[in-house]
C-alpha cells in the first residue's frame, strides 16, 4: 500500500525564493551591460582620437609681438630774439638797441633811441708819429716829461709813443717806464694837459706844432707842472699829463 505524501509547502517557498535572486541578477547584469556599452563606446573613439598618429597635432601657439611705439620729443623752439618794438608804462615804446662799450644816453619818453658812444684811441699810427717827431726835431733840443692822469688804456701806450719821439729828436725826457710808474704825486685829468713857463719858447712852439700836426688835442696851461715839491729835469721845457680820453 502506497502511502501519498502531501506536498511540503515551506519547499514551495524555498523554490521560488531561489527563483527571486537569480532573476534580479540576470536583471542587473543587463543594466550594467548596457551601461557599460553606452560609456566604453565614447571612452573609445575619445582613445582613438588621442591616441592615433594620423590624427594632426594642433597648430603651434605663434607670439606676436607689437612693434615698439617710437614716441617723438616735440621739436625745440629757439629762443625767442628781442622785440624790435616793445610797449611800457604809459604807453612808452622803444626800438631795438645794440649795446656796446661807452656811455649810453637815453633820449625822449617815446620812440627812444640809444646813443653809444666810444672813447677813440689816441694812439698814433706810424705815420702820425713820424710827422710828430718831424716837428720836434725842428727845435734842435728841448725838454719833455709825461706824467699818467688815467689808467685808460691807451694812456701807458701814448705815453711811449711821445718819449721816444722825444729820445729821437735828441731831446731831454723824463718818462714812466710801466703803466705802474709814478712821477710825484698822483694826478687824474681829462683828456691832455700841456705845460709849460713859455709858450713862445722854441721847444714849446716845436712841441705845439707837433700835437696839433699829430691830431691830437691838448689843453695848454701857462705854468710849470707842480710835481709836488719835485723836479725832474729843470723847471723849462714841456710837461703832458694825459689824462682820460675825452668823449
Amino acid at each position: 500500500m502506497t502511502e501519498d505524501k502531501l506536498p511540503d509547502p515551506n519547499a514551495e517557498a524555498v523554490k521560488q525564493e531561489s527563483v527571486v535572486p537569480t532573476k534580479t541578477k540576470m536583471l542587473w547584469g543587463l543594466v550594467v551591460t548596457v551601461l557599460v556599452a553606452l560609456i566604453a563606446g565614447p571612452l573609445t573613439e575619445i582613445t582613438k582620437h588621442f591616441l592615433n598618429p594620423n590624427v594632426p597635432a594642433p597648430p603651434p601657439v605663434v607670439r606676436v609681438e607689437a612693434p615698439p611705439v617710437k614716441v617723438e620729443a616735440p621739436p625745440v623752439r629757439p629762443p625767442t630774439t628781442a622785440l624790435s618794438r616793445v610797449t611800457g608804462n604809459q604807453n612808452v615804446t622803444g626800438n631795438t638797441v645794440t649795446q656796446g662799450a661807452g656811455s649810453i644816453a637815453q633820449l625822449g619818453g617815446t620812440g627812444n633811441t640809444a646813443i653809444i658812444t666810444v672813447p677813440v684811441s689816441r694812439v698814433l699810427s706810424d705815420e702820425k708819429l713820424a710827422i710828430f717827431t718831424d716837428e720836434l726835431k725842428k727845435s734842435g733840443s728841448g725838454m719833455l716829461r709825461v706824467v699818467f692822469g688815467s689808467s685808460a688804456d691807451d694812456v701807458f701806450p701814448l705815453s711811449q709813443q711821445l718819449c721816444t719821439a722825444a729820445r729821437q729828436a735828441s731831446w731831454g725826457w723824463a718818462c714812466p717806464t710801466s703803466r705802474t710808474s709814478s712821477m710825484g704825486a698822483d694826478a687824474i685829468a681829462d683828456g691832455l694837459q700841456c705845460y709849460a713857463e713859455d709858450w713862445q719858447a722854441s721847444d714849446a712852439a716845436a712841441f705845439k706844432r707837433a700835437i696839433k700836426a699829430a691830431g691830437l688835442s691838448c689843453t695848454y696851461h701857462p705854468s710849470a707842472y707842480d710835481f709836488g715839491g719835485v723836479i725832474f729835469g729843470g723847471t723849462g721845457g714841456v710837461t703832458v699829463v694825459i689824462g682820460s680820453p675825452t668823449r
